[in-house]
């Protein structure tokens, strides 16, 4: 074999468990502080009740655009903190995983105290998957450089730099990927929004 194809050998299984303990984190992270808000915010939930019955799902959020490019302006931005947590150790990727998972725990609360859960999910169906899909790319891609550099250099004694300037790289994809969803989610949310859905 060569030098080229061993090292690629070596790295699919150090990337392959940098991105499972990234997306384990990520998903565990945001679940917990979006349950554990959402829990806590019965009286903010209250408070919205009102405005979310007379159709505005969105009452809760801090954009009140609801243009698919004012949606995908708010929504880049979301994924831009996530993501910029790959330069310095997923230090920024943590704070935005804490500030996105207090926001949607809030506005999963108002939201389902105004029309209940069944109602919630009709209305946001069509695009939740494709934004909660970009939100824990973005995540992972923040949290995959130290993953893969921690775990490269545990599992073999590579060079944590060189892992982790390899994890930047797919990290950048993974934000591409997650940027292209949002897009689209922009796009099916403002639809809904302007069927009033």
């Amino acid at each position: 074999m060569r030098r080229g194809t061993a090292d690629a050998a070596l790295e699919r299984p150090q990337l392959q468990l940098a991105l499972a303990v990234s997306a384990v984190l990520a998903c565990g992270l945001l679940a917990a502080t979006a349950v554990s808000t959402a829990a806590a915010s019965a009286g903010v939930a209250t408070a919205n009740a009102a405005s979310v019955a007379r159709g505005s799902i969105d009452s809760s959020v801090l954009s009140t655009d609801g243009s698919a490019l004012g949606i995908a302006a708010s929504n880049l931005a979301a994924l831009a903190l996530l993501a910029a947590g790959a330069p310095v150790l997923g230090s920024l990727t943590l704070v935005g995983i804490a500030l996105i998972g207090i926001g949607v725990g809030v506005s999963a609360a108002s939201v389902v105290a105004a029309l209940g859960a069944a109602e919630t999910l009709a209305r946001i169906a069509p695009y939740i998957v494709f934004e909660a899909a970009a939100v824990l790319l973005a995540a992972i891609a923040g949290l995959l450089p130290t993953a893969h550099a921690v775990t490269a250099w545990l599992r073999t004694g590579r060079q944590p730099g060189r892992a982790y300037a390899d994890g930047l790289g797919y990290g950048l994809r993974l934000t591409a990927a997650a940027a292209l969803l949002v897009v689209l989610g922009a796009l099916i949310e403002s639809i809904c929004v302007a069927r009033g859905a």
